[in-house]
């Protein structure tokens, strides 16, 4: 992979997916990149939205906004069944 942060950040998704999340939900996989689309790194978590960060410092108001953001964008496309 050419880009560091993007290896970075795929090293450490499939980290928390197989080190923690695996447990809960046996079928969880990766979410594939959709640019602007995104909604959550993980698919088939049951309703939940789950973003991993792989960060020094904690930027937790941020984060946030970017949830809310993303679920907002999901609410008014009605990509999602459980919204």
């Amino acid at each position: 992979m050419s880009n560091p942060a993007k290896a970075k950040g795929t090293e450490f998704e499939s980290y928390v997916m197989n080190g923690y999340l695996s447990f809960v939900w046996p079928e969880v996989e990766r979410a594939p990149s959709k640019g602007t689309n995104d909604f959550g790194d993980f698919v088939n978590v049951a309703g939940w939205l789950i973003e991993a960060r792989n960060r020094k410092t904690w930027a937790l108001p941020a984060w946030i906004r970017g949830v809310y953001s993303q679920l907002e964008r999901d609410r008014r496309n009605r990509t999602h069944k459980w919204m």
